[in-house]
């Protein structure tokens, strides 16, 4: 499998700094640029400083501050051809998935779980499967 073009950039956002070093590290591997936020409104600043497309938003839904889902209404206009997945550690209880669909990574993921769920995501045309 070849990997997807470095100009191929993900935006990670979640308060945990383990999985933000996890993701780094399996989407680093597979290809991708990576770029990372702490919470909501860094990634918002990121993303209007950011001149390059972002390919793809990757957030926690439940961030300090903003959520997920308003974090990706505020970037959207900026990067109209960024896709979005969200992720949750969270139960059916918290998290309503049929909201998310195939948009919804559970936590935790492995390697595996989270470039397949990207592959579901971003269409095959954009990137060069991973």
């Amino acid at each position: 499998m070849s990997s997807p073009s470095r100009s191929q950039t993900v935006l990670v956002v979640d308060d945990d700094h383990q999985l933000l070093d996890l993701a780094r590290a399996i989407l680093q591997d597979a290809g991708f640029r990576v770029i990372t936020a702490e919470d909501g409104a860094q990634a918002l600043k990121i993303a209007v400083e950011y001149q390059d497309p972002i390919r793809l938003l990757l957030t926690d839904i439940v961030l300090p501050e903003m959520s997920g889902r308003k974090l990706a209404q505020c970037i959207g206009p900026l990067h109209p051809e960024m896709k979005i997945l969200f992720m949750s550690g969270y139960g059916d209880n918290i998290v309503h998935r049929e909201e998310y669909g195939d948009s919804l990574l559970s936590k935790p993921f492995d390697q595996a779980q989270l470039l397949e769920k990207i592959r579901s995501v971003v269409p095959a045309s954009s990137h060069s499967v991973m």
